[in-house]
């Protein structure tokens, strides 16, 4: 790919694991000047560094930095972020993802996403910098102001500082996860204040004083405003206390099951619905290439494909091993209800759908033969659940985020079989789009996917489902993994 002399991005050597770094130079609040310069994490000339962990925002970039001898538009939230950097005179090199990667090279984002994992391990500090965010009668334009913001954020009081952290929107989004986990050394930031993580989370440590799941679902009506004032903060505390208590190995370098991440994470935000994945490959040993250019179904198959392989319920030939079934029973990987329903949430489908119903079945077959029935009746059950959420004892679901759902699902589920008319009506939803599903095959009807609007038929969506099946699994031999292998305490205990 030629240089583009009207940019400040030079070509990377992907193949070399180039990315690149910058540093702030002698600037002021109004001109922030900064140069940037490309490193190797195979080469030794590699410098100490920190990185930058932050929500981007949802406004348009309307601040501008210098990067050498060229000006590049940011996003508010960085913008007050390097005003402070520039009032404490900061010189260190930073890893900005915004500003390190060029934004406008599609070509160039897949290998640097692929090496972010590697690059917020080798930081000596990841920085996870929040943006306060205005409040009840406060004068959100004043806070606006990089300036004002900076100088004011010391008036405020210890547990202001605190609930305006723990509830801050920076925890919901799906990059962070892996920065703040992967982070050798982590500092909280906000405004000119530095915040020791450990002391935001509960004395006893939160996993020992976490209440149990309720034995009943009576147990689950409880406010919906209670859940949306605590859903933020529940999520920074998860994230936090994992770090504390389960991630040693990660940022050694081991990886955790793609299936125990996915399921723990859906609920983070992000700008492109890929990102649900692809936020996540510094944290797992998924299969999927990180690739842009795949629509959001052939995504959603990889993505189911690779949770089924990550739970290993196959051999080398597709035979059930009455070991590995045994195992993820023992161990709530496929034996609950709620499991599967994560793809489809991330991804916002519908089970309903004809085309996603077609993909789901032919997905679940290829990687779970002998299983098959019983995955997709269960995985109706807590669809039905889900989605008629209608009477009290099925509010909860409304209440909580996706994770929360999977999190109880098991236990609505379970009290789900007692309530005979909904019992009913699910087995015969069930049976309807079994019934669909059957006569579409047979008639090898066109069918329309929901989200491009692109068009097959029947015969043709099974094949193509099944080529992205036999794809996913070609990438799993060629990769060596141990099919048989027991996975660590740690991997497995991801989920408290």
């Amino acid at each position: 790919m030629a240089f583009d002399r009207d940019s400040p991005y030079r070509p990377l050597d992907q193949a070399g694991s180039q990315f690149r770094l910058l540093r702030i130079l002698d600037s002021d609040q109004n001109h922030i000047q900064c140069e940037l310069n490309t490193f190797s994490l195979v080469g030794d000339d590699v410098p100490t560094f920190n990185a930058l962990s932050y929500r981007w925002g949802d406004d348009g970039p309307g601040w501008v930095v210098r990067l050498g001898n060229y000006t590049v538009s940011i996003q508010k939230n960085l913008y007050i972020i390097m005003t402070q950097m520039v009032i404490e005179k900061r010189r260190d090199w930073m890893f900005i993802d915004a500003l390190c990667i060029d934004q406008e090279n599609e070509s160039e984002k897949p290998g640097q996403v692929s090496l972010m994992g590697e690059v917020y391990r080798r930081a000596e500090a990841v920085l996870a910098w929040l943006v306060y965010e205005p409040h009840g009668g406060e004068d959100g334009r004043d806070w606006s102001s990089p300036v004002y913001y900076a100088n004011n954020m010391k008036s405020k009081s210890r547990s202001d500082i605190e609930e305006a952290i723990l509830g801050n929107s920076y925890w919901t989004r799906v990059w962070i996860v892996q920065e703040v986990l992967l982070a050798n050394c982590l500092i909280i930031r906000m405004g000119g204040l530095e915040i020791d993580w450990l002391a935001l989370l509960p004395e006893k440590g939160y996993f020992q004083a976490r209440p149990e799941l309720p034995k009943s679902t009576d147990h689950l009506c409880l406010p919906q405003e209670k859940y949306a004032n605590k859903k933020t903060r529940q999520t920074a505390l998860d994230i936090l206390s994992h770090r504390r208590f389960k991630t040693r190995a990660l940022r050694a370098g081991s990886r955790l099951p793609f299936h125990k991440a996915f399921r723990f994470f859906p609920t983070q935000r992000c700008g492109r619905p890929h990102d649900k994945v692809f936020g996540l490959s510094g944290l797992t040993n998924s299969r999927i290439t990180v690739d842009y250019s795949l629509s959001v179904l052939d995504l959603f198959v990889a993505t189911l494909a690779d949770y089924l392989l990550s739970a290993g319920l196959n051999t080398d030939d597709h035979t059930p091993t009455q070991k590995r079934v045994q195992l993820a029973r023992g161990h709530n990987v496929l034996s609950e209800a709620s499991d599967l329903i994560a793809p489809l949430l991330a991804f916002d489908l519908d089970l309903y759908d004809a085309v996603v119903y077609l993909l789901f079945c032919q997905v679940v077959k290829y990687f779970a033969p002998g299983f098959e029935e019983r995955l997709v009746s269960a995985t109706m059950e807590s669809w039905w659940v889900f989605r008629h959420s209608t009477r009290p004892h099925h509010q909860a679901m409304w209440e909580l985020d996706i994770r929360g759902f999977i999190g109880i699902g098991p236990v609505c589920v379970k009290y789900f079989k007692s309530w005979g008319s909904d019992r009913s009506a699910c087995s015969a939803k069930s049976k309807e789009l079994a019934a669909r599903d059957r006569t579409l095959a047979e008639h090898n009807i066109i069918l329309v996917e929901p989200t491009s609007g692109v068009s097959r038929r029947y015969s043709e969506w099974a094949e193509h489902a099944k080529a992205n099946c036999e794809k996913m699994w070609q990438r799993f031999q060629e990769s060596g993994e141990d099919i048989d292998g027991e996975l660590d305490e740690e991997s497995w205990t991801m989920i408290a």
